[in-house]
C-alpha cells in the first residue's frame, strides 16, 4: 500500500501543484505497469516496487491550487481511485482500512510538500494539502498528519527553517529484516523525532 500510494501520488500531485491539472482517477482511467528495482535507504540496498503510470483516458480539469472547489475535486478523484485498492488489500491481508488510508494520505501530503519545493510554492501547496486531507468524514483525514518546521543557524548565524511532514500512519518498515523507524515515524515521540531530524539538518548545513 505504501509503494502504491507514493507511485500514484507522484504521478498526480505534481500535475496539480505545478500545472493546475486535475486528472480523472477512476480505476479504469489509470494504467500501471509494475516492476522491481533496487533502492538505497540509509546505507542499505532494498528491493523496491515501482511502476510506469499512464492516463488511459485523457480526462483532465484545469484548476487553481488555492481554490477550495478545485481541491475538493482533486480529493474526490483520489478517493475514487484509492477506494478499491484499500478494499482489496484489506480483504487479502486483514489490515485495517483506516491504516491503509493513512498511508495514502501520508504519500499525498509528502508529494505536496516535495513538489511545492520544486515549484517554489511551498506555502500554497501545504495549505492545499491540508484542505484536501483534513476534510471531516473523508477516509483520507486523520489527526496526526501535519507539517511542522524546525530551525537551525548556519555557519553565518543566519536562521534556516525547514518544513517536515509528520506522518499519520506507519509503513512498518521497522519490521522487515534490517529495517528501522523512519525519521518522521508516527510511533516516535516528537522529542526523539525532532532530535534525529535536527542532527540530519545540521549535517546538511555543515555545522554538525
Amino acid at each position: 500500500m505504501n509503494d502504491y500510494s507514493y507511485i500514484l501520488a507522484a504521478a498526480t500531485v505534481p500535475l496539480f501543484t505545478g500545472f493546475g491539472l486535475i486528472p480523472g482517477l477512476s480505476p479504469a482511467s489509470v494504467g500501471l505497469r509494475f516492476y522491481t528495482t533496487e533502492k538505497l535507504h540509509e546505507g542499505k540496498i532494498y528491493r523496491a516496487r515501482r511502476a510506469h503510470v499512464q492516463f488511459v483516458e485523457s480526462l483532465f480539469w484545469y484548476g487553481q491550487l488555492d481554490n477550495d472547489i478545485d481541491g475538493e475535486r482533486f480529493r474526490t478523484e483520489l478517493e475514487k481511485h484509492f477506494r478499491p485498492v484499500v478494499e482489496q488489500i484489506h480483504t487479502k491481508t486483514g489490515l485495517s482500512r483506516a491504516a491503509l488510508w493513512r498511508l495514502a494520505g501520508d504519500a499525498i501530503a509528502y508529494l505536496f510538500l516535495d513538489t511545492g519545493r520544486r515549484f517554489d510554492t511551498v506555502k500554497t501547496a501545504k495549505a492545499a494539502a491540508m484542505r484536501i486531507l483534513k476534510v471531516s468524514g473523508s477516509p483520507l483525514a486523520n489527526r496526526e498528519l501535519q507539517y511542522f518546521e524546525l530551525a537551525e543557524f548556519d555557519r553565518h548565524q543566519q536562521e534556516v527553517r525547514e518544513t517536515f511532514l509528520q506522518r499519520g500512519g506507519c509503513c512498518r518498515f521497522y519490521q522487515v529484516e534490517g529495517g528501522t523507524y523512519c525519521s518522521t515515524c508516527v510511533l516516535k515521540t516528537p522529542a526523539d523525532r525532532d532530535d534525529e531530524l535536527r542532527r540530519a539538518f545540521r549535517n546538511q548545513l555543515g555545522i554538525a
